[in-house]
């Protein structure tokens, strides 16, 4: 009959830490769930038919199983959260509508042809933190400016505005905790000259 080994942890930072998530720490959190799931199988080949000579171990088995489960949502929803691709998307000029899908890009680049109402969609779920940079310039005539979602409140509650000088460039931050339901926006740079 095996014995059952307790497992180190498998990350090289303690799961209470304050350092954030990124994928060489979404990875030692994979392991440390992979192991968890191995000490799991392992116990169960080990158990097989014998559950009755164990008795307050079957309880033990059951704990590291719901651990497994629970650990594997987890990391389930941070992987979600790291979905959203680092690289710049560059729609082109908008016309009079544009769509930016969240998931597509962090930064996305417009170039103003036209005033412009802006979509945006693909958010992640509820719970997670979305955002996206939105580089907007103004084409060779300038002067155009951006009908933004409903749902987007910005500081004091009132939208930016625009520069309206030809090739200007303004930098705008928009984030969401919840889908897109709510979503706060922020001016990072406006006149980038």
């Amino acid at each position: 009959m095996s014995v059952y080994t307790p497992l180190s942890p498998a990350w090289a930072n303690g799961p209470g830490g304050n350092t954030p998530v990124n994928a060489e720490r979404l990875g030692h959190m994979e392991g440390g769930i992979e192991a968890v799931d191995d000490a799991v199988d392992a116990l169960t080949t080990t158990v097989g038919g014998h559950t009755t000579t164990i008795g307050t171990h079957t309880t033990q088995i059951t704990a590291l199983g719901n651990a497994d489960t629970a650990l594997d949502g987890r990391l389930d929803v941070l992987e979600a959260s790291q979905e959203v691709s680092p690289d710049a998307l560059a729609h082109g000029v908008t016309g009079a509508t544009e769509t930016i899908d969240v998931s597509a890009a962090r930064v996305h680049t417009i170039t103003l042809d036209a005033d412009c109402t802006l979509t945006i969609n693909a958010w992640p779920t509820s719970g997670i933190m979305g955002e996206v940079i939105i580089v907007a310039t103004q084409d060779g005539t300038g002067g155009w400016e951006i009908t933004w979602p409903a749902a987007v409140l910005w500081p004091g509650g009132t939208e930016p505005t625009l520069t309206a000088t030809a090739a200007g460039v303004d930098l705008i931050r928009l984030w969401t905790i919840n889908a897109g339901a709510t979503i706060y926006g922020q001016v990072l740079g406006l006149d980038m000259s």
